[in-house]
This record gives structure tokens, C-alpha cells and sequence, in this order.
């Protein structure tokens, strides 16, 4: 009987190792797991807040024609961009000479800021030849009379563009 008891003590302190044991390793894979979550949301927020910077260039109004005359021949489009982070919001102007002919396209464009009403007028006077599409792009200074700055504070996705053509 002596020997059961102390074979029952001997067990019930190895049963209270093995309860302890499992105890701390149950605790540490607790924090491993919330180290793990941790990291996780960590990770997932960084590449979040990546996602969320502005890629370049950056599109406020894509192309739209606001000008065309059949009888000369001639188209007018914009496009509101920012090229970089470097650089100011712009206004890009493509002229479309639909004739065989070279010709000189000569327009003022108006900039209207609906938020106030004001507006801002540059005449533009750009020789093409025919039978071709000219237009500024991003990274080249070619074209540079077809680029215009947006005035400051205004907001570029709400600034309205519009065309008087003249001959």
C-alpha cells in the first residue's frame, strides 16, 4: 500500500509538471500568436498606406474633345494632369489637324474655376502640319506651348475648359 501511495504522489507530481509544462507552452503560444497577429497588421497597414500614395502621372480629367469644326478641320482636346510629385497640375492641349494641309491653329482657351467664377484666358497660336495629332506628354519638353499651368487652389478635377477658335 506504501508503494501505491508513493507511486500516486510520485505521478500526481509528475501529472502537476506536465500541467505546468503545458500551461507555459500554451501561454507562449498565446503570445507567439499575437506577436504573429501583430506583425500581420503591422505589415497590412504599411502595405496600405503604400497603396494609398498617388501614382504618377496623375489623371484629374482625362481626354475630352471640347472643340471641333468640320469646315477647318480641326479638333482641340484636354486632359488635367500632374506629370510627378515634382511638378504642377497641368493642362495638356492636343490639336488634331484633319486636313492634308499644314496649317497654324490659333484659339483661346479659357480655364472657368466653378468654385468662384473666376476664370483665366491664354491665346494659343500653335503651327501644325496636316494630317497629324500634336500634344505634350509627360517627361518631354516637346510641345511646350500646348502645356499650361493650372492656377493655384483651383481644384483640377472641377476646372472647366472651353475654346474660342480663331481664324
Amino acid at each position: 500500500m506504501k508503494k501505491q501511495s508513493q507511486l500516486r504522489a510520485k505521478n500526481s507530481g509528475q501529472q502537476s509538471l506536465f500541467c505546468r509544462n503545458f500551461k507555459t507552452s500554451n501561454l507562449s503560444l498565446t503570445r507567439k500568436f499575437f506577436a504573429f497577429i501583430f506583425t500581420l497588421v503591422l505589415l497590412l497597414g504599411f502595405t496600405g498606406s503604400v497603396n494609398a500614395q498617388t501614382s504618377y502621372p496623375a489623371i484629374s480629367q482625362n481626354w475630352l474633345q471640347i472643340f471641333e469644326d468640320e469646315s477647318i478641320m480641326m479638333e482641340i482636346s484636354v486632359q488635367v494632369i500632374q506629370c510627378d510629385s515634382a511638378s504642377d497640375t497641368a493642362v495638356f492641349i492636343e490639336v488634331f489637324n484633319e486636313t492634308p494641309n499644314n496649317d497654324t491653329a490659333k484659339f483661346d482657351l479659357t480655364m472657368t474655376n466653378p468654385d468662384n467664377g473666376n476664370t483665366e484666358t491664354a491665346t494659343i497660336s500653335f503651327y501644325i502640319q496636316g494630317a497629324h495629332i500634336e500634344r505634350p506628354e509627360c517627361g518631354s519638353s516637346d510641345n511646350g506651348s500646348l502645356r499650361l499651368s493650372l492656377p493655384s487652389g483651383w481644384d483640377p478635377e472641377k476646372v472647366e475648359l472651353s475654346v474660342t477658335y480663331k481664324n
